[in-house]
């Protein structure tokens, strides 16, 4: 794993802390889902419509990048076979978006850290969609290892993986969610 990322996506989970640590009600919708979601772990079969995949998407290419190079391409993946080579619990309906940076990194010098900012703002939307969410890294070399068959582009290298899907009924967030570090052993 890329140690930009693994600490990109540490950073994205602290900012994901439930109403443990943040037991304010800020009245906004936005600071609730980010104080309140967690990355889901368990995930039910049934199609992300398109609808929600298109804006999820779209919230994806308008995430902040460095000179505004927008260094990522999206593989969108929906074969449960080829799926199931990356995440093993996968179920019929989840999508998959692969999410590649260039690799050019001489003229891109925060390419981990933007393909994070779009993967993030895709995490946010299918949350505020009421989707399941997670990201992953940990299966990127099976992506390497066969970028054309996971629709990688020429000249990208795969830095994440989102998944999205329907929640199992019997899950939220909140309770099932790992316990997170407090307020004050994370800011000085």
């Amino acid at each position: 794993m890329f140690p930009k990322i693994q600490f990109i996506c540490t950073m994205c989970s602290f900012l994901l802390i439930s109403n443990s640590v943040f037991s304010q009600n800020s009245s906004n919708a936005t600071v609730d889902l980010l104080t309140t979601t967690g990355s889901d772990r368990k995930f039910s079969e049934g199609a992300v419509d398109s609808a929600s995949l298109d804006l999820i998407l779209k919230s994806g290419i308008n995430a902040p990048s460095a000179r505004n190079h927008q260094p990522w391409r999206f593989s969108v993946l929906k074969e449960t076979q080829k799926t199931k080579k990356l995440i093993s619990n996968i179920k019929k309906g989840n999508v998959v978006i692969i999410v590649s940076g260039t690799e050019d990194a001489s003229k891109e010098c925060s390419v981990d850290f933007d393909c994070a900012l779009a993967t993030e703002n895709m995490f946010i939307a299918a949350k505020s969609l009421g989707l399941a969410a997670r990201i992953y890294t940990g299966p990127i070399p099976k992506v390497k290892k066969d970028k054309d068959s996971y629709k990688v582009p020429d000249g990208y290298r795969p830095v994440a993986i989102l998944r999205i899907g329907n929640s199992a009924d019997d899950t939220d967030a909140t309770t099932s969610a790992s316990t997170k570090k407090s307020f004050s052993e994370i800011v000085n």
